[in-house]
């Protein structure tokens, strides 16, 4: 990117998904151009390729959990760093035409995870109701506009309903009380160093057949005072190209910048435990 153009940041499309609200949120007024991305993938690769500065990523719901997309791009990714982590409540809708009503519901339409989320209140309102997958809430809102169909409705954004000219049948039907998204704010900078409380997620490989080689690198955070926060595993394919069962990626989340000398010691300490290694990056997290 030449220095003086306008920074770009990049986010998961169609206009109307949970992410394009975030996004609006987190870089409003900032000067920066929004471009818009079709699967998490495409997206994360973008700011691989320098076709976007930035990127706002969702990485895990509180009632679904973490988005293995996300964390199998950044891994794909290998300079990428984590500068900050936001997160958003996600209110989800029934959403359908102008003159539909909840009785005449016969199929509703959404995105795996938002069903999912909405399944209880499906169960206990519409029963008997099909279910249709779609790639994000924004397409099924845009499906039920275009089908036209009095027994259709979607599970979506209230910015959905704005984009698409739909309407409101029942707000907030997700299954639980709190349900939010947390997005990572992804670029080939680290987040500066500041005071703030922080986080940091690495990503490491132990040796396969040496018996509790992972309990050898948890017990350095136990050495060192550190809290881990998150332990999540994903395919070594996704970082080597392994495609042997039984391999993996360990994804480590704890409290604490690498940049400061306890954190920082203590990585140094499991590096030399491990058979790969990289720090995803430290960062601070708030809501939007």
């Amino acid at each position: 990117m030449d220095e003086g153009a306008i920074k770009k940041y990049g986010y998961l499309g169609p206009a109307g998904t949970f992410s394009e609200e975030a996004a609006l949120r987190y870089y409003a007024n900032r000067g920066y151009l929004g471009e818009m991305f079709s699967s998490i993938g495409q997206l994360i690769e973008a700011v691989a390729k320098g076709m976007v500065d930035e990127a706002l990523a969702p990485h895990e719901n509180s009632i679904e959990g973490i988005v293995t997309q996300c964390f199998d791009a950044i891994l794909r990714s290998h300079a990428l760093k984590v500068q900050e982590e936001v997160w958003v409540p996600i209110q989800q809708n029934l959403i359908g035409l102008p003159t539909a009503t909840i009785d005449g519901i016969r199929c509703v339409l959404s995105h795996p995870q938002a069903l999912a989320q909405c399944e209880g209140w499906l169960n206990q309102y519409l029963p008997r109701s099909a279910r249709e997958e779609t790639t994000s809430t924004a397409k099924a809102v845009e499906e039920v506009m275009r089908r036209g169909d009095l027994s259709n409705a979607a599970i979506g954004s209230r910015r959905a309903v704005e984009v698409c000219g739909a309407h409101i049948l029942q707000s907030e039907i997700q299954g639980m009380g709190e349900n939010r998204t947390k997005f990572f704010v992804l670029s080939y900078e680290e987040a500066p160093l500041t005071n703030a409380k922080c986080r940091t997620y690495v990503a490491c490989s132990t040796a396969k057949d040496e018996p509790g080689s992972l309990n050898k690198v948890l017990r350095v955070l136990e050495e060192f005072g550190i809290n881990m926060t998150n332990l999540q595993t994903r395919p070594a394919r996704t970082v080597m190209g392994s495609s042997k069962m039984g391999e993996y990626v360990f994804l480590i989340e704890f409290e604490g910048d690498v940049r400061r000398l306890l954190a920082g010691s203590a990585l140094r300490k499991i590096q030399q435990r491990t058979t790969y290694f990289r720090v995803l990056g430290s960062y601070s997290s708030r809501k939007l």
